[in-house]
C-alpha cells in the first residue's frame, strides 16, 4: 500500500463522509449518492479511488456491487501508517553528503580539524567508531590510543563518542555501542 497515495485520497470531504458511512454498513453507489446527496458518477469516482487506496473493497450481492470498508487498515496504528517507503533519491543524497562529509574532514585517516556543526560531527564519529569491535572492552589507555591515530585531541573524541551513543563509559572502562 502506498501511504502517501492513501493521505491524498483521505484529503476531501465526499471521500471522509463515504468512508463514515460505510463505517455503519455495506452500500451501493446508488444509496450514498443518495445518503450524501451527491451525483452517482461522483460516488463512482470517489469510491474507485477509496478502492485503489485500499480503504475499501467490493463484492457482488445478486446485481448489485456492494462496497465495505477494509476493517484491517482501520485498526492499525497511526505510526504505521505514516511510515514512507525509502526513496532512493534520498538515500543517494544522503550517501553523497556522507561521503562530502569524510572527504573533507579526513586527510589520510587522520581529522585535521573537528567539525562544529552536530550533523557533520556524527558522521565524524560513526567513521571513528568504526575502529571499535562490538565484543571488546576497553580501558581508557586503549581507547586513547586508538582515537590518537585520528586527532589530537582524543579526550574530545571519546567524549565525543560517549555522548554520541557510540561508547558506553562505566567505571573506567569502554564498550562499543551497536
Amino acid at each position: 500500500m502506498n501511504n502517501l497515495l492513501l493521505f491524498k485520497v483521505l484529503a476531501d470531504k465526499s471521500r471522509l463522509q463515504i468512508l463514515n458511512s460505510l463505517l455503519e454498513e455495506p452500500m451501493v453507489v446508488e444509496r450514498l449518492a443518495s445518503r450524501l446527496n451527491l451525483a452517482i458518477s461522483t460516488v463512482s469516482f470517489h469510491l474507485k479511488k477509496l478502492e485503489e487506496a485500499g480503504l475499501v473493497e467490493s463484492y457482488k450481492d445478486q446485481y448489485y456491487k456492494q462496497y465495505t470498508i477494509k476493517k484491517a487498515l482501520f485498526n492499525q496504528p497511526l505510526s504505521t501508517l505514516i511510515t514512507l517507503d525509502k526513496d532512493p533519491i534520498i538515500e543517494d543524497r544522503d550517501a553523497a553528503y556522507r561521503n562530502k562529509v569524510i572527504e573533507t574532514f579526513f586527510n589520510n585517516d587522520y581529522v585535521e580539524q573537528l567539525p562544529v556543526q552536530r550533523k557533520k560531527r556524527f558522521i565524524i564519529l560513526e567513521e571513528i567508531a568504526k575502529a571499535f569491535h562490538e565484543t571488546k572492552i576497553y580501558d581508557e589507555t586503549e581507547v586513547n590510543e586508538i582515537l590518537m591515530r585520528y586527532h589530537d585531541d582524543y579526550c574530545t573524541l571519546r567524549r565525543d563518542l560517549v555522548d554520541f551513543k557510540f561508547l558506553a563509559r562505566d567505571h573506567g572502562h569502554y564498550k562499543k555501542l551497536t
